[in-house]
């Protein structure tokens, strides 16, 4: 019987960690109880639990693709981007022909400006399937643009990182939440590449939000050439108010 575990945004925090507890004793299963737990850790935002109950789930678990990815997803949700994506790429090396872990990491390449890794991971996952991968044509344009107008990697991240460590600031002052969506396009001749960053604020809120960004854009750290071609967006998310943790869904996505 496959046990299951609905933690709301807002729960009672003592019975949902009860819960999670009770799950531990009637399954005797460790490797799903610190992951939930993980993800518990990752509502209340606490890094240092997200960090701690999914590094244990992984010392005991015999497949740790699917958890490197949960853990990975708890760790986006923060807006911690870059450290997601370490952990993806750390794993992919180490299981390199798993399809679900490879798409998820070439989306955080894409997600963090690594568009060469990217790119060299999009050769890998046409050497396992004829599937289409959902970043393709992205990954293909971005490279494009960033050879075309010279932009290196390191520039890239460097600006998304600035952003995205306000977004972090902000989710964990307000505890909302947050998605970010990568995307080219064109405008009078001059491609760019634009990062729309969604978060759960008020209009109040992403307008000052969006302000704290343009003075640091301003502060005269990046060059021309890269503001020119890299816009970032902040834009208001809905989202639905609750997860749920199964076994299933561990194993399966």
């Amino acid at each position: 019987m496959v046990q299951e575990l609905t933690l709301a945004l807002e729960p009672d925090l003592t019975l949902a960690r009860q819960k999670i507890q009770n799950l531990k004793m009637v399954n005797f299963d460790p490797v799903l109880c610190h992951t939930a737990l993980g993800a518990f850790a990752s509502l209340q935002y606490d890094i240092a639990q997200i960090h701690t109950q999914f590094k244990m789930a992984l010392q005991v678990a015999n497949s740790s693709c699917w958890i490197a990815q949960l853990y990975a997803t708890a760790l986006n949700n923060l807006s911690l981007s870059f450290e997601a994506s370490d952990l993806l790429l750390e794993y992919q090396t180490r299981s390199p022909n798993e399809l679900s872990l490879l798409r998820d990491t070439i989306e955080s390449c894409v997600n963090t400006g690594r568009v060469f890794r990217g790119e060299a991971l999009l050769v890998h996952w046409h050497k396992l399937t004829d599937k289409l991968n959902p970043y393709e044509t992205t990954i293909k344009q971005w490279a494009s643009i960033y050879r075309r107008q010279s932009l290196r990697e390191f520039e890239v991240q460097s600006l998304l990182e600035t952003a995205l460590s306000l977004v972090h600031q902000s989710l964990i002052r307000q505890r909302k939440n947050f998605l970010i969506s990568a995307d080219y396009a064109n405008y009078d001749g001059a491609p760019y590449l634009s990062y729309t960053i969604y978060i759960d604020e008020t209009v109040d809120d992403l307008l000052e939000l969006e302000e704290q960004h343009n003075h640091l854009l301003s502060s005269g750290n990046f060059n021309e050439n890269l503001l020119d071609h890299i816009i970032i967006t902040f834009e208001h998310l809905v989202v639905e108010e609750k997860i749920t943790v199964t076994q299933e869904s561990l194993v399966h996505g």
